[in-house]
């Protein structure tokens, strides 16, 4: 036998063992039946990374790319990969027909305003889009409930109202010709039909609220000189925290029986003012009263709430004394802030 033969026989014969040895170190299932190459080459992989452990070098994905993962297949299968994807949730999105009310949100017209029977008015209410649609021309302040007192029960937009943008709704009104307490509830509608408003839920319904008094036509048996003065009882300026009371015949504070309003806070945690001892409290409005408007205007034994008035609102009332007396609200209690007001009390029953 040649050189050149025995030197191929005997590499021939190493191959051969280094395929049986590498054969005894693969698993069983592996030697049942030939893979294919690619099968082959991810069992490979599995097993290198398997011997490896912890101590491989493995490069670091970002949070937010998905982690494939390695599979070893059977013999004679593909492998499969395998990725986790994390679902990132859609944020909230605003609300198209959402409005806010504007400062102040009464332009005209504050609640209880006096007016005569059949007497015309013009209410102007300002709101925000506080949405995410812009308010077209086809949107409307419309009647809801309550009493009808617009001339006409719709009224449309007279211009484009952007998102973030105000605008003052003015709707004409008439006064009932009956002597008596009347409200009015409206919404806003949009281009669609659906109706909206205020409040969280933006389904609250906004009013107006007017008194209307009798016109005397009786002559009177009594006349006051133009240039007469009505003599003051008292008159001044005074603070009340909650809980506390004032007597409007002195000025003074906690004079108990004496006292004749208290600042209290209702059951849903809004403040009131509460008549005592018999004295009687009524709004007349953002005018300043004479003794003749007050002894006109409705009083009663009634608590106001203050979270549906204003500052620079002027109140009427009768001391438990009979004294009629005018209460203007300086500025109202806010977060701990004290309720300021001024009161003048005639002398004059």
């Amino acid at each position: 036998m040649s050189t050149f033969t025995k030197t191929r026989l005997a590499g021939t014969i190493c191959a051969v063992s280094m395929l049986i040895l590498a054969g005894c170190n693969l698993p069983s299932n592996l030697l049942e039946s030939t893979p294919d190459a690619t099968g082959v080459f991810f069992t490979a992989v599995a097993l290198m990374t398997e011997k490896a452990g912890t101590t491989s070098a493995i490069s670091t994905q970002p949070a937010t790319t998905p982690v494939p993962e390695v599979i070893t297949p059977t013999a004679g299968a593909s492998p499969v990969i395998q990725a986790t994807v994390v679902t990132q949730q859609p944020s909230p999105t605003l609300r198209c027909e959402l409005a806010r009310p504007g400062i102040p949100l009464d332009v005209t017209i504050p609640d209880d305003t006096r007016l005569n029977p059949g007497e015309s008015f013009t209410k102007v209410w300002r709101f925000v889009n506080n949405g995410s649609c812009t308010w077209t021309r086809d949107y409307a302040v419309v009647w809801f409930s309550g009493d009808e007192l617009g001339v006409q029960n719709e009224q449309r937009f007279l211009q484009q109202v952007a998102p973030g943008e105000s605008v003052d709704l003015t709707v004409d009104m008439a006064a009932p010709n009956e002597p008596g307490v009347y409200s009015s509830y409206w919404m806003l509608r949009s281009d669609s039909g659906a109706l909206f408003g205020l409040g969280p839920n933006g389904d609250a319904p906004f009013w107006v609220r007017i008194q209307v008094v009798a016109v005397s036509t009786a002559t009177p048996t009594v006349t006051i000189a133009p240039s007469a003065t009505p003599v003051v009882e008292a008159s001044g300026s005074a603070q009340l925290q909650s809980d506390q009371s004032i007597d409007l015949d002195s000025g003074l504070l906690g004079q108990g029986d004496e006292d004749d309003i208290a600042l209290e806070l209702d059951e849903a945690e809004q403040y009131q003012l509460v008549p005592l001892n018999n004295a009687r409290l009524g709004v007349f409005g953002m005018i300043k009263p004479g003794i003749i408007d007050c002894g006109g205007t409705l009083v009663s034994s009634d608590p106001v709430s203050l979270s549906d008035l204003q500052n620079g609102l002027y109140l009427c009332y009768r001391t438990n004394q009979g004294l009629p007396g005018a209460l203007l609200l300086v500025k109202l209690p806010d977060q701990g802030d004290p309720l300021e007001l001024e009161y003048l009390t005639w002398a004059a029953p």
